[in-house]
Order: structure tokens, then C-alpha cells, then sequence
């Protein structure tokens, strides 16, 4: 863990502060946390700092994750204005590759805030694209409609969502053969934030680190535990699979695989609705077409997680309701080699995409990864 010592820090924000001061600027210390630093210490830096020194969070605590709770530390620093940060890149839900409507959530969550006592909300800043990855952001996504609502918001537009899709269709210059298509589209647009909520995550608990599948058995259990202030918080508080409990477990275990059915079933919906709506569709700059291949992903992807999700789940129930003596399962063997013939159907499904400068969803869709997860799984805790 870092070496964190408070009153080196106070001393040398102090000065920052005082010189920004002169200038007529504001000090803004943004929320950082990792899993090595204290999660309190935002607002204890802020309690011995000015009051005009602002304070920026991201929603939800390490870092965005769509459906999770809000950041319990933005009530806690009532006597600084505040920034709120919202990701809308997809660091933790898909990179601007998968579809993932926000714009609800995103209203809700700033009501939220505002509701708080104390100093208010200052300002809304975005993120659009990733230092990491800077061949893609989110103007490259059908995501950029999350931004459009945003800014829409801000304004005080009331019919928002009406308006939303006013608006993009004047961007995008789409346009559908009835309204019944249009209206379908939007639909599908909107179902992607039910989709992901049920993808990477499991039973409320997050499965993916930075949207990305866990590289271990041993990391999937990891991330399970690391933050479980899911919107799903009746199920994410409830131990998964609890030894003493195989009823509650072999009732969890039946969720997970509906979960996971929901999903794919989404995934697969939307994108044959959006394939066989094509061939009407007035698309002059690729933005229908960025949306039908943002489900394309999705789909894979879906199979992807479900297969991860699934094995997580058995690996565990094996451990806590079956005695081997640390063997390997046939159904462990059996798991492997799926996940391995799925590795291979990754590997492909990138290569046939013909963009030899798309370089970051091999990343998202690891073959390598998903190949290491699948050894794992005949690795002894």
C-alpha cells in the first residue's frame, strides 16, 4: 500500500491553492482511487483545505460502473462546490465499441446530487476518450447519443427523450421508412443499458475489470468481493454461493444462468431487429450502420461473458459443495475446452473484421485472455 501522509499533502495544496488564488483560479481536486489508497481520502484532504477548493467525483467509486451505486462521497464534502465526471468513453462498460444507453441513468444520478444539502452541484465534465486508446472515442459510437442527452439536460429540455432522438436523428441524417422503425430503434438503443447491467456483471456483483474478462479464476473471485455497491444490492450483499447454504446457492446458481439467457437473448434480438430493418434505412454517414455493428459486438461479447460467468459459478459451487479432494472435474475439462474452441471463435470473429488499424478490440475480445481464464479453470485454489 502507498505510504499516505496527510500533512505533506495539505502543506503543498495549500501553497497550490494560494497561488491559483492570486490568478483568480479555483484549486479542483479530483476523486482517484485505486485499490491501494484510502477511499476516504478526498474529503479528508478537503476537511483541512479551504472551503472554495472544489471537488471533482466520478458517479459511482472506482471508477464508472453503469447500474452501481452512486459515490457515497459526494455527500460527504457539503461545504465545497462539486464537479461530477462522467465516463463517456466506457472505460468500464465497452470502450465506445458496445452499445450502452445512459442517459437515464445519467438524469437520475444528477438529481441526485443536486438533492444533496450543502454546496451544489458547479459543474458536468466528460470524458469522450481514453489517453490508452486514442484511436477510438466516443463520436466513433452510436454512445455519442449518452452525450447528446447530457447536454440536453443541462439545458432543461423537458421532453428529453423525445428530443433526443430529434436530435440525433438531424445529426446523423438517418432516417426510417415508418415510425414504427424509428421507434424500434430507439428501443433498441435504450435495451442496451439492461444488456450490459446483466453481461460482465453477476447476480449485481462486477465480473470484468475495465470491461475486460477476469485473466484468472483466482482474479474473477477478486472481483466479485472488490465492490459490491451494486443497484442489485439485494443480491450483491447476499454471500454468493455460501458454504453453509447449498439451498441459497443452487438458488443463485439458477439466476446466474437466466442472467445470462436475458442477455444473449437482448443481444440477439436487437441485433436481427436492426439487420432486417436495414435494407429501409436511409443511413448517408454510417450511423445506423455504427449502431448494427456496436450490436454485432455486443452478441459476441455476450457469449463471451456468459461463458466465463458460467464457469465462474460451477468452479465455485464445486469447491463449496463438492468434495474431490482437488481433482479436475470432467465438467471442469469439459468447461475448458469450450471456453478455449470460444477463444479460437474470438480470434476469428477480429481478423474477419478487415480493419487492420483496429488495434484495441482484440483487447476487449481477448482470445489470449479468455484462453488464459480457460487454463485456470484445472489450476487447484
Amino acid at each position: 500500500m502507498p505510504d499516505f501522509q496527510p500533512d505533506n499533502w495539505h502543506d503543498s495544496l495549500h501553497q497550490m491553492w494560494q497561488q491559483l488564488r492570486q490568478q483568480g483560479k479555483k484549486l479542483v481536486l479530483r476523486d482517484f482511487i485505486d485499490t491501494g489508497w484510502p477511499r476516504r481520502q478526498l474529503p479528508l484532504i478537503l476537511s483541512k483545505l479551504p472551503n472554495d477548493v472544489r471537488a471533482s467525483f466520478k458517479p459511482t467509486e472506482l471508477d464508472f460502473h453503469p447500474g452501481f451505486a452512486n459515490h457515497p462521497h459526494i455527500d460527504m464534502v457539503p461545504n465545497n462546490k462539486k464537479w461530477l465526471e462522467y465516463d463517456l468513453w466506457g472505460t468500464g462498460y465497452g470502450w465506445s465499441f458496445l452499445p450502452c444507453y445512459l442517459s437515464d441513468e445519467i438524469q437520475q444520478r444528477i438529481n441526485w446530487a443536486m438533492s444533496l444539502e450543502g454546496e451544489g452541484i458547479e459543474a458536468i465534465t466528460t470524458r469522450v476518450c481514453w489517453q490508452w486508446m486514442p484511436s477510438r472515442t466516443t463520436f466513433d459510437s452510436i454512445n455519442l447519443i449518452n452525450l447528446i442527452g447530457l447536454s440536453l439536460f443541462h439545458s432543461g429540455e423537458e421532453n428529453l427523450n423525445t428530443q433526443l432522438e430529434t436530435d440525433w436523428l438531424k445529426m446523423s441524417g438517418v432516417h426510417f421508412q415508418s415510425s414504427i422503425d424509428k421507434q424500434l430503434f430507439f428501443n433498441s438503443i435504450r435495451s442496451s443499458h439492461s444488456w450490459f447491467m446483466s453481461t460482465p456483471n453477476i447476480l449485481g456483483r462486477r465480473l470484468h475489470y475495465q470491461s475486460q474478462i477476469p485473466q484468472s479464476l483466482a482474479h474473477a473471485r477478486q472481483l466479485m468481493h472488490m465492490d459490491t455497491r451494486s443497484a442489485r444490492w439485494q443480491l450483491s450483499f447476499e454471500p454468493f454461493l455460501p458454504a453453509d447454504d447449498k439451498a441459497t446457492g443452487q438458488k443463485q446458481r439458477e439466476l446466474v444462468s437466466l442472467e445470462k439467457e436475458n442477455a444473449s437473448f437482448i443481444a440477439h434480438s436487437e441485433l436481427h431487429r436492426l439487420i432486417a430493418m436495414k435494407p429501409t434505412v436511409f443511413d448517408p454517414h454510417g450511423y445506423f450502420e455504427q449502431a448494427l455493428d456496436a450490436w454485432k459486438i455486443a452478441n459476441i461479447y455476450s457469449e463471451m461473458f456468459t461463458a466465463v460467468s458460467l464457469s465462474t459459478t460451477e468452479a465455485i459451487w464445486k469447491e463449496q459443495y463438492e468434495s474431490t479432494n482437488g481433482s479436475t472435474s470432467n465438467q471442469q475439462l469439459k468447461s475448458q475446452n469450450e471456453l478455449l474452441i470460444l477463444a479460437d471463435k474470438l480470434d476469428h470473429f477480429c481478423q474477419s473484421r478487415n480493419a487492420p488499424t483496429e488495434l484495441t478490440l482484440p483487447l476487449l475480445l481477448s482470445a489470449e485472455r479468455l484462453a488464459d481464464f480457460a487454463y485456470s479453470l484445472t489450476i487447484s485454489p
